[in-house]
């Protein structure tokens, strides 16, 4: 795998992160799998393998699948 194309993977999920603003991460667990490949390739040297990048893809088209189903109707009430 080359440089360029874990370069493009990692972008894409940080573009959609900041498309898509605070709904995309609304826990902890949705964020992990993506930090977890960035640390391990910058700071511990491990190289992501094909299977990693086809991973991180699949956990993508979850989240997006997630965030696109239609919220309820607005009833006029809002909560803080």
């Amino acid at each position: 795998m080359d440089v360029a194309t874990i370069i493009a993977t990692i972008a894409g999920v940080i573009k959609a992160a900041v498309d898509l603003g605070p709904t995309i991460i609304k826990l902890e667990q949705d964020a992990e799998p993506f930090a977890l490949a960035i640390y391990n390739n910058l700071f511990k040297g491990q190289t992501i393998t094909q299977a990693d990048l086809d991973k991180l893809e699949a956990a993508i088209a979850a989240l997006s699948d997630q965030l696109q189903v239609a919220l309820p109707p607005d009833d006029g009430t809002t909560t803080s």
